[in-house]
């Protein structure tokens, strides 16, 4: 997972081996900046979400949603704080949760008011029994759990004085495992995505997607509301979908969009002046993941009038390579995604409003040689293009075949890259490098 600063500068997270990267663009340089101590890192543990304070750069503070030991020597999923303390850079917790199971939610992002929001999960999955899954699956209703849940915390790590619940940090509840959420800058109300059940033991349900699972949702989610996980939850009938999985505890909120023929549901981020076209402003941009590779893609909802519902869901694109997980914006509007190898960006192709099929990375690995890294591309071999950045023209440098990786020797300067399938004008977006 990754943010963007405001000096379009990318944070980013190693899942399983704690390190905090930036990346910058501008530059091409990849450096260290934090490495989270005492990492637990099997199954879904390990290093996710990450939240540039609101202030950043005056207040420099980085927040993080990690698995990492806890003084008593067990796992626990914790919200942290990185901040320097005479001069250096320091960890503190805010939040900390014993680790039960797998669904941790990891999702961080400040809201509108200046609080941070965060995404956890049931911690559920991957439990021996049934039964035991059921009871864990049950904390997503309990307001005194932090399991299940999205929460709502000052930069401090306290409960704001407005939360629903009083002296609590839970925002709203009632959710299976949520991996993204966004706010819709028209109207400042939050969105998110949760996960739908996939059967895990002998005798549960099968639903219509993939690998078994059912209704993956996008919610509108209303300040202390339920939103209906809990042990009732199945992918079985009656009740009919979404009900099915919407049915424990007081006056369960339904989906905006429920997602039968369910594959897992993750990032979201609204489009603001993200540069693919008058079609895609205002739209919630998510991702359908998939595991295996050509088969995750991003999709865009767009919204009623009054914001309040889904009205249409349309696949905007389909990379050939690794499924995204994580969508965000940058400083001038533009949606970046990741997936397991590298981060991308979405723009335009063609002068169209359907972003480029191919993603490319450029970065100066030597101090003469630039590494160009791009997935989607579908030819046997790939044309490399260069210009120096500022002029128009490309002038085409290389031929490699189509293993995703070639580097590049062209000297002192700042040089834009494209690579496009052989012989043709499918191109990736232009990625930038100074040596």
């Amino acid at each position: 997972m990754f943010t963007v600063a405001p000096d379009g500068r990318i944070f980013y997270s190693e899942l399983w081996s704690g390190r905090i990267g930036v990346f910058d663009p501008a530059t091409g340089s990849d450096t260290t900046y934090f490495q989270v101590p005492n990492l637990c890192n099997t199954r879904d543990q390990g290093l996710y979400g990450l939240a540039l304070h609101p202030n950043y750069p005056q207040t420099s503070t980085l927040y993080a949603y990690v698995t990492r030991l806890a003084a008593d020597g067990t796992c626990h999923n914790q919200v942290v704080r990185i901040a320097s303390s005479g001069g250096q850079l320091g960890l503190t917790v805010l939040l900390s949760d014993p680790y039960v199971g797998g669904h941790i939610g990891g999702r961080v992002l400040f809201g509108p008011g200046g609080n941070l929001y965060v995404a956890t999960g049931d911690g559920a999955s991957g439990l021996a029994t049934a039964e035991l899954a059921g009871a864990q699956e049950g904390r997503a209703q309990e307001l005194g759990s932090l399991k299940g849940k999205l929460l709502r915390i000052t930069p401090d790590g306290t409960a704001p004085a407005d939360n629903p619940f009083p002296n609590n940090p839970v925002f709203a509840y009632g959710f299976r495992n949520v991996f993204g959420f966004d706010f819709d800058p028209a109207t400042g109300r939050l969105w998110a995505t949760d996960n739908g059940p996939d059967p895990e033991h002998a005798g549960e349900p099968f639903g219509p997607g993939p690998n078994g699972g059912c209704n993956d949702e996008l919610d509108l989610v209303l300040k202390g509301a339920n939103y209906g996980w809990g042990p009732k939850g199945t992918c079985g009938k009656p009740p009919e979908a979404p009900f099915n999985t919407n049915q424990d505890g007081p006056s369960p909120v339904l989906p905006a969009l429920n997602i039968e023929a369910a594959t897992g549901i993750t990032g979201a981020r609204f489009c603001q002046g993200c540069g693919l076209g008058p079609d895609y402003e205002g739209r919630l941009f998510y991702v359908r993941y998939g595991s295996a590779s050509g088969s995750g893609a991003i999709h865009a909802a767009t919204l009623s009038a009054d914001r309040s519902t889904v009205v249409s869901d349309t696949l905007v694109y389909r990379p050939a390579g690794p499924s995204p997980l994580s969508i965000e914006r940058g400083p001038d509007g533009a949606l970046y995604y990741s997936d397991s190898q590298a981060i991308h960006k979405l723009v335009p192709s063609g002068g169209t409003t359907s972003p480029s099929p191919i993603t490319l990375r450029a970065a100066l690995v030597s101090a003469t040689t630039v590494n160009l890294k791009w997935s989607g591309a579908t030819a046997t071999s790939i044309d490399v293009w260069r210009r120096p950045a500022g002029t128009t023209n490309f002038t085409k440098v290389g031929v490699s075949s189509n293993d995703g990786n070639a580097n590049d020797s062209p000297g002192n300067g700042t040089w834009d890259y494209r690579v496009c399938n052989g012989g043709t004008s499918t191109c990736s977006n232009v990625a930038t490098v100074t040596v």
